[in-house]
């Protein structure tokens, strides 16, 4: 059976792409109180749900992204 070898270029070019787009919905949960008004008036929720949301994405980030910086650091990239 043939594998097919991609050419690197490409690779790094989707590479670069993904890299700029989840920089760019990283920025989202910063400017969380820009838009969550919006959403309580559109949505109808109280501001304590709006506030257990914010919190909620905040625990996510903070407490998630050293587990998976672990795991990206013990299992690099095979490019």
């Amino acid at each position: 059976m043939r594998t097919m070898k991609l050419s690197r270029k490409p690779i790094l070019i989707l590479s670069y792409i993904s890299a700029l787009m989840i920089s760019t919905l990283c920025g989202t949960q910063y400017l969380f109180s820009v838009y969550s008004t919006s959403i309580a008036d559109k949505l109808g929720f109280t501001s304590v749900q709006i506030n257990t949301i914010g919190s909620s994405a905040n625990y996510g980030l903070f407490l998630f992204s050293p587990i998976f910086g672990y795991i990206v650091d013990n299992n690099p990239s095979r490019l």
